[in-house]
């Protein structure tokens, strides 16, 4: 006998197998968790400079400076940082979740080329991580 030809048979059966199913599902739906923050990564490109026997100040003003000043024009940055250490620098940029980070990427290898006529020529050539 299969569980249509039961229920047919015994249609009260039927009714209360509906309305617990429902009920049960109804509540274990309101105990279900969600997570309003939950962790995500966002797409980074991080910029490394080299300048050999450079001051942080120096690194900040001859250096991080004229760079921050052109990849601000990049459409889709979330946060930008940068870091001035003795004889390097860093800026870490950070991208919204829906943008393509090979598009960004390529973006600021151009923007990167252009701010290199800007920059010392004793700094080392840049190096980029995605």
């Amino acid at each position: 006998m299969t569980l249509s030809d039961f229920s047919i048979k015994r249609p009260v059966f039927a009714w209360i197998l509906m309305f617990g199913l429902i009920f049960f599902g109804l509540r274990s739906f309101k105990k279900m968790g969600v997570n309003e923050n939950p962790g995500v990564d966002y797409p980074t490109i991080t910029v490394s400079y080299s300048y050999d026997g450079a001051t942080p100040a120096v690194i900040e003003k001859d250096i991080l400076e004229p760079v921050e000043s052109v990849l601000v024009s990049i459409s889709g940055i979330r946060n930008m940082t940068s870091t001035a250490n003795r004889g390097n620098g860093q800026i870490r940029l950070e991208f919204e979740l829906h943008l393509n980070v090979d598009f960004a990427l390529q973006e600021v290898q151009t923007l990167l080329g252009r701010a290199q006529r800007q920059l010392p020529d004793a700094v080392e050539p840049r190096t980029i991580r995605s």
